[in-house]
């Protein structure tokens, strides 16, 4: 796949700026540069509002989003965009040639449909959402990795729920080019190609610059650069126009409204990872709004310091398969009654997503009354949706059985001695653990507190309290009673109580006394 060039040089699509602070001034393509901007005022953006006239730009749409502010423009060739977030003082200018956003459909009445979101249940975790709309055609979000069994899963909901022989995509869009997200087309496309039609493609992959694989080195990997190139032939081969959605944008696919809050032209030219480039899309449907954040790294994008309140919405995709990327404060604006999280009930609950602070805040502290997870096949859901009525008890439920399925926090071994105080952790959990023993003693002048035993995720540790290797003896700044100031007296039997952050398995030489 080629490596464009010249990455930083303007391309000219954009009219001089001379205010605020340049964040960054990169080419996304040959033929769309962005130059996002901080510390802008009020004053700046009307000054160079007024500007755009004279020189020959002529305002096509004027929006808000929220307390946000997006206008497009039109000059011959050139399409340019503006989205102004005056609580944050951001501004990102777009230019773009022949971008195609004004032919793009426009506002249709309701049809006749149910419309219905479907949560496909993959092989793996991933992301594949369909959407029929209530004219019968369809939204198919990502779609999973380059299983076939996934394809498959995804034709058979299209032939199911189709109204039509030969059912409609009126959109596929990828989130980012990320392989458990992009790549079921490919095996879709070379296996059913024939038996569906497709209208347009909506899809803001970075292209591969000199500037960004430096900084993403695996984007220049033989077997994704080959992937990349497959699916930008697949699209082509198609013959559906392919948009580039752009921050502040608005589409519309019959009744059904969505918004464009984050893209690439907000996160690609800091730190970058492939996630931080995702889109979030905020969709309007049977008078519903439903939040998709893909992978997208939410403080990368400003999301909750651009949107504020704005944020609110029915059904919150979680970002990232709840692995990271979210922020409680989003959520908190989102608000949402419930969640979708596109990876299975395992790993949710189990081993990575409920470990997080943030998920921890939408089980616990918020308003979500249903959390949907994979691993129960796929799931339809009738527009507009509403949680079970018992789903706020199933959602504590799972929490607390999955928690209870990978061990305990608390154990207690009795008449152990020096000799027999060695002991395993098991970590079933992706993170590392923080396990605290306290040896007591029948005279409590020998107890020791506190020892440190990190146990990281995913593996089993030994631990022996008589091998400083194994365990912190002295992680506390001030501890009379650590082990390495008092050690374990010889011929002297003790009782250990261990106490965990996270459910986990020790086991050692004898029973535990007590487990919970």
């Amino acid at each position: 796949m080629e490596i464009m060039r010249g990455t930083r040089e303007q391309i000219g699509c954009i009219p001089e700026v001379n205010f605020g602070h340049v964040a960054y001034r990169e080419a996304e393509t040959a033929a769309c540069q962005v130059i996002s901007l901080h510390q802008v005022k009020p004053a700046d953006i009307k000054n160079y509002l007024l500007a755009l006239s004279p020189m020959g730009y002529a305002c096509e749409e004027r929006r808000d989003l929220g307390s946000s502010q997006f206008y497009a423009f039109r000059k011959e060739e050139t399409d340019l965009f503006l989205h102004y977030f005056p609580d944050a003082g951001h501004l990102n200018i777009v230019g773009e040639k022949q971008s195609g956003y004004f032919k793009r459909e426009k506002p249709g009445a309701a049809g006749q449909m149910q419309p219905l979101l479907t949560h496909i249940d993959l092989e793996d975790y991933g992301m594949s959402y369909l959407i029929r709309l209530s004219d019968g055609r369809f939204l198919v979000i990502d779609g999973g990795w380059e299983f076939e069994p996934d394809a498959d899963k995804l034709m058979q909901q299209l032939r199911i729920q189709s109204p039509f022989q030969k059912p409609v995509i009126a959109a596929w869009i990828f989130t980012h080019p990320h392989i458990d997200h992009y790549r079921c087309f490919l095996v879709f496309h070379e296996k059913y190609r024939e038996q569906v039609q497709i209208q347009a493609f909506l899809y803001n992959f970075p292209q591969m610059t000199e500037d960004l694989v430096s900084r993403v080195p695996r984007l220049l990997e033989e077997e994704e650069t080959e992937y990349l190139q497959r699916l930008e032939t697949y699209v082509a081969r198609t013959g559906a126009p392919v948009m580039r959605p752009h921050t502040g944008q608005t589409y519309y696919f019959g009744d059904v409204c969505m918004e464009v809050l984050a893209s690439t032209d907000d996160a690609c030219y800091g730190d970058c990872s492939l996630n931080s480039v995702s889109l979030v899309l905020r969709m309007e449907i049977a008078g519903q709004k439903i939040l998709f954040c893909g992978d997208s790294e939410l403080d990368m994008v400003f999301l909750a310091e651009r949107y504020g309140s704005y944020l609110k919405s029915d059904l919150l995709q979680v970002t990232h398969h709840g692995f990271n990327g979210g922020t409680t404060e989003a959520y908190r604006l989102v608000d949402p009654e419930v969640c979708l999280v596109p990876v299975s009930e395992k790993l949710f609950y189990g081993t990575m997503g409920v470990y997080r602070e943030e998920n921890c805040a939408l089980i616990y502290d918020l308003n979500v009354k249903e959390i949907i997870t994979g691993s129960r096949g796929d799931q339809v859901l009738p527009l507009p949706y509403r949680a079970k009525a018992n789903g706020v008890a199933m959602l504590l439920d799972t929490a607390r059985q999955w928690q209870e399925n990978l061990g305990s926090r608390s154990w207690v071994f009795g008449d152990l001695t020096w000799e027999t105080c060695r002991f395993s952790v098991l970590n079933l959990t992706a993170f590392e653990g923080c396990v605290r023993a306290d040896l007591l003693f029948e005279d409590p002048a020998y107890n020791v507190r506190a020892i440190v035993i990190k146990a990281p995720g995913k593996t089993v540790k030994r631990v022996d309290f008589t091998d400083s290797r194994t365990i912190e003896a002295d992680a506390l700044y001030f501890n009379p009673s650590s082990l390495a100031k008092k050690g374990i007296p010889a011929g002297k039997t003790f009782a250990v109580h261990f106490t965990s952050d996270r459910p986990l398995v020790i086991w050692g030489e004898k029973e535990p006394a007590h487990k919970k």
